[in-house]
């Protein structure tokens, strides 16, 4: 059976903006990051190879946590375009977050394995759009729907919900 092109679209936008708002989302968690004896660093990084990441964290936490970058990607359609922001601000890609959310020794409720599992879905869905498969884009998108980060649902239901918190999510998607 063949979906109707409308239908097609409309699946497709859904699973755009989920991307946009997860990559979001996840550098917005990664503010938490830091150098050794950074004391707004949720979980300190000492390892050297790290250490050009953590300052550049430190430097752009503020952003990081706002929605300036996100405004620079909320039309763009393509994983390497939405990504290349983040990556430029703070030298980390989606692989190397995962692996930092996964470290024991988050605190205060952020990181953790909660936002690696966040992170492995952000690739997957990253990873069935460049393929151009709507069908696992959006079962990866109802996944997500129903994920909790360490102090709540991830997707807001509704857009009253959303404008609680216009910084985590910052786009519905319908």
């Amino acid at each position: 059976m063949t979906v109707p092109a409308d239908i097609e679209r409309a699946r497709t936008d859904r699973a755009w903006c989920f991307y946009r708002n997860l990559v979001h989302t996840c550098y917005r968690e990664a503010r938490h990051l830091g150098k050794v004896g950074d004391k707004a660093a949720k979980l300190e990084v000492g390892n050297p190879d790290l250490q050009m990441a953590m300052a550049k964290i430190a430097k752009w936490r503020q952003q990081l946590e706002g929605r300036s970058i996100f405004d620079k990607v909320a039309t763009k359609t393509s994983t390497t375009a939405i990504r290349q922001p983040w990556l430029d601000a703070v030298a980390l890609d989606l692989r190397t977050l995962q692996k930092l959310f996964a470290r024991p020794g988050w605190r205060d409720r952020c990181g953790g394995d909660r936002w690696a599992s966040i992170v492995a879905l952000t690739i997957r869905l990253g990873d069935a759009l460049d393929s151009g498969n709507a069908d696992a884009a959006n079962r990866i998108c109802d996944d997500i729907a129903n994920v909790e980060h360490n102090t709540g649902r991830l997707v807001p239901r509704s857009v009253a919900e959303q404008q609680k918190l216009p910084t985590k999510w910052p786009q519905v998607c319908s």
